[in-house]
């Protein structure tokens, strides 16, 4: 099952950020730590597959009131092979 530890960046907008909160927690995968200064939330995400992970990721980025997302730790450890092909690439390469 991976991992992932995040550090959320918030809205200082109190609706905002209150909606952001209840839509992350509305989720099972997600564990919601407490809001720190600045904003600053620690999530942890829970998922069945790495590319699942990758996407509820980009979920928590895409929600109204986040301002940014940093990964803090990730381990997937324990997840049967795969391919780094199988996974969203940043920069493609040339061919």
């Amino acid at each position: 099952m991976p991992v992932a530890g995040l550090v959320v960046t918030l809205t200082e907008l109190d609706l905002l950020r209150d909606e952001a909160c209840a839509a992350l927690a509305s989720d099972a995968r997600i564990t919601l730590g407490e809001m720190q200064r600045g904003g600053r939330l620690p999530v942890v995400l829970a998922t069945d597959s790495v590319l699942e992970e990758q996407d509820l990721m980009n979920d928590v980025a895409r929600t109204p009131g986040v301002l940014l997302v940093d990964l803090a730790f990730h381990d997937f450890s324990d997840v049967g092979e795969f391919s780094s092909d199988e996974l969203p690439q940043r920069r493609r390469t040339r061919e």
